[in-house]
């Protein structure tokens, strides 16, 4: 069980509104939805050095509190970082609490 006050990190939940662009498709934009308290663990860091990105790749656990619903579509955000979503699961020992897996990208 994670102690309440570990959850020390503002994040928002960013949310993604789809919008049919007239060609079949959808063209996506984002808005701030909530804004939680959260635990951030930086999990690991490799080099990604594939085509369009030069820099490095951080992963991270987050968990917050459950109840916001989080798809892979949302972004976390906490000041300038953006953390892409890779997995979202209820902690295995505390039923309140969600375990959002995410990276960020770093250029």
């Amino acid at each position: 069980m994670i102690d309440p006050g570990r959850l020390d990190q503002r994040l928002v939940i960013v949310a993604p509104t789809d919008t049919p662009d007239g060609a079949g498709g959808v063209t996506r934009t984002y808005a701030d939805a909530e804004t939680v308290w959260a635990q951030i663990e930086p999990l690991s860091a490799k080099a990604d050095a594939s085509d369009d990105s030069v820099g490095a790749v951080v992963r991270y656990r987050i968990t917050l509190r459950a109840g916001p619903d989080i798809t892979m579509a949302h972004l976390l955000r906490r000041g300038t970082q953006t953390f892409l979503i890779d997995g979202v699961q209820p902690d295995a020992i505390d039923a309140h609490l969600l375990v959002v897996e995410a990276h960020e990208s770093l250029a």
